[in-house]
């Protein structure tokens, strides 16, 4: 699902007023709409080696801009332009509120995973040696 943002950008317009020997030039903003599409993809993953329990990636029309895994445990810019931000804080409470994804991507799967493959006429899928493969994506 993607949520659609609504931007305001100014162009100036030089409307002159007064003779052109003056100085006297004024700015007018025209205001247009501008459409973005936000996209956080959340990925959960169990039992798979060297790859994090959970993966968030958000994207701004369809570039990325962030990125958190469970190994790193921080949220980190992906654009030169997202790197320097007017408030300090701001990475900060990415970071917080992908943990919060986590815990609820977790939550959300729990039951799924309880139930697991214990449904008549259903075989279980092949594994590895001692290995259980679970892996589940959502885009909100």
């Amino acid at each position: 699902m993607i949520t659609r943002l609504l931007c305001h950008t100014i162009a100036p317009a030089r409307l002159l007023l007064a003779p052109p020997q003056s100085s006297l030039i004024m700015y007018a903003g025209i205001w247009a709409t501008v459409t973005h599409s936000l996209r956080y993809l959340h990925t959960a993953a169990s039992g798979i080696p060297a790859f994090p329990e959970f993966v968030t990636v958000v994207q701004v029309d369809g570039q990325p801009f962030s990125y958190y895994d469970s190994s790193i445990r921080r949220e980190l810019p992906r654009q030169t332009w997202t790197v320097q931000t007017e408030d300090p804080n701001f990475w900060e409470r990415r970071t917080k509120s992908s943990i919060v994804d986590k815990q609820v991507f977790k939550t959300i799967r729990r039951p799924k995973q309880e139930d697991g493959w214990k449904n008549p006429g259903r075989s279980r899928p092949p594994r590895g040696p001692g290995q259980q493969l679970e892996m589940a994506s959502m885009a909100l």
